[in-house]
């Protein structure tokens, strides 16, 4: 009797789990619309394409799948889906804004155009079809580079076939490509910021890029707080032993152990919470370090960097007094800030307009000093690996 209870919940598991796994592989078999399904694919079937574009536009593909060959020619139909994009800022955290359908167009693999009502054709005895996205150049006064957008389409229908409501949509995010002058910094103390208002709050997030000219300087800070009121937060990079988060020890467990390079842009992220604080390079996480609170008195103050400066690069401080989510970290890895953000605490973009003015400091206050040698490199690209520097002749 116990056997047969036990044959009875694996018939049971089988039959729930076989049309997940049918409608998830690539096409495996034949069906009929009664038995097949229409899917997006996507990259880890997450519903996320990143997107880059350059100064004048750029080109993607789409591919809606069936889950099985299909004996008869379908019609998919791919729509403009606001409510995708709205569901996906909420779930993340993020803030992007929906690129309106005159900014873009779609097309099948050989250029004509598409409209929503007439869809893609996947031809009799096939299983997916090409969809071009085409956007043209985003100029900056409708498109202000500090603002994040995407691009949110879902399979609306599919002739008589079911769809996967999981795997219907596919949220483009558009990377853009964009000019931008960065500090070039030399020997002096670090660049020394003076927050407003951190004394009261129990999480932070301190972000920075740059470009290191050498790994194996001794000593060589990204960032520490200074006068703080809780337990130490002192940091040191490395080619070899990566990112350091010493918090009242040192030791090779305050490593990252993920080798870095030189010459090579590190956006560089801390995120403090409830007694942890994790290190993003690049928009993915090097390590957890389980360390005691850290927390910012009246007189506190970031430091970024030391006196070991060589000709390095740095854009892009900001502090924020929350622990920001590791979407939201990716959302902006590179483009300018808002100012007005809501939890930016302070903002320096280290450019040649705004040099070291942090753009969240009271009026008529100045909460920056740094004994540092900087100069400004113009027409810098990003995003990029390394330093580019565009010619603008």
């Amino acid at each position: 009797m116990k056997c047969n209870v036990s044959y009875k919940y694996l018939f049971i598991a089988i039959g729930i789990l076989c049309p997940l796994f049918s409608a998830c592989d690539y096409a495996d078999g034949e069906g009929s619309g009664s038995e097949n399904a229409v899917y997006m694919e996507t990259p880890d079937n997450k519903g996320i394409v990143n997107f880059t574009l350059e100064p004048d536009g750029g080109i993607t593909y789409l591919t809606p799948r069936l889950a099985n060959i299909s004996q008869s020619p379908v019609t998919i139909q791919v729509g403009y889906d606001k409510e995708a994009l709205d569901k996906y800022n909420k779930d993340n955290g993020a803030s992007y804004e929906p690129l309106p359908p005159s900014a873009f167009k779609l097309a099948d693999a050989e250029g004509n155009e598409l409209s929503a009502s007439e869809g893609i054709r996947v031809p009799a005895g096939d299983f997916s079809a090409k969809i071009m996205v085409k956007v043209g150049q985003l100029n900056s006064k409708d498109f202000p580079a500090n603002k994040k957008y995407a691009i949110p389409l879902s399979i609306t229908g599919a002739s008589n076939y079911s769809l996967i409501p999981s795997q219907r949509s596919a949220i483009l995010l558009l990377n853009r490509s964009i000019l931008s002058s960065v500090a070039k910094v030399s020997g002096g103390e670090g660049i020394r910021i003076k927050p407003v208002g951190m004394h009261t709050k129990a999480e932070w997030t301190i972000q920075m890029s740059a470009i290191y000219s050498s790994l194996t300087r001794s000593n060589l800070t990204t960032a520490y707080l200074s006068n703080g009121t809780g337990g130490e937060f002192y940091t040191r990079i490395s080619s070899t032993a990566g990112i350091q988060v010493k918090n009242g020890r040192d030791g090779d467990d305050t490593w990252t152990q993920i080798p870095l390079q030189a010459g090579k842009w590190l956006h560089i992220t801390y995120v403090h919470k409830d007694k942890k604080t994790t290190v993003y390079v690049n928009g993915k996480v090097q390590k957890v370090f389980e360390n005691s609170a850290i927390t910012f008195g009246e007189n506190s103050m970031i430091v970024v960097g030391n006196s070991g400066y060589r000709n390095d690069y740095l854009r892009e401080i900001r502090l924020w007094d929350k622990a920001l989510t590791e979407s939201e970290i990716n959302d902006y890895l590179y483009l300018p800030m808002d100012p007005a953000t809501p939890h930016l605490i302070s903002y320096l973009p280290l450019s040649k307009e705004m040099e070291t003015k942090d753009l969240k400091a009271p009026a008529g206050t100045e909460n920056v000093t740094t004994k540092a040698r900087i100069e400004y490199v113009e027409n810098v690209k990003f995003p990029a690996d390394e330093l580019v520097i565009v010619n603008q002749e």
